[in-house]
């Protein structure tokens, strides 16, 4: 099973994802309660871009999975609020 949690409108409405795979959420309004397991997190240059105050909304979600791959911006960019 495949889900893909976006932050934006424009990234679900670009996705080449089918719709019903899609969860628009902003993890700055609060956390996203996915009601199923999963094998594998992919968490692809996301976590640079939710502050810290923000890792009790996020966490749930990445819980939820047996194993998480996490990628991130080494330069900056648009939005990095947590590059180190």
């Amino acid at each position: 099973q495949t889900r893909c949690v976006e932050g934006s409108r424009d990234a679900t409405s670009n996705s080449f994802l089918p719709p019903a795979l899609l969860v628009e959420h902003d993890f700055t309004r609060g956390p996203w309660w996915p009601g199923e397991t999963y094998d594998v997190a992919w968490a692809v240059e996301f976590l640079e871009h939710v502050g810290r105050q923000y890792i009790n909304n996020y966490m749930p979600i990445l819980q939820k999975a047996a194993y998480l791959f996490a990628t991130h911006s080494t330069w900056g960019g648009w939005h990095h609020v947590e590059v180190h």
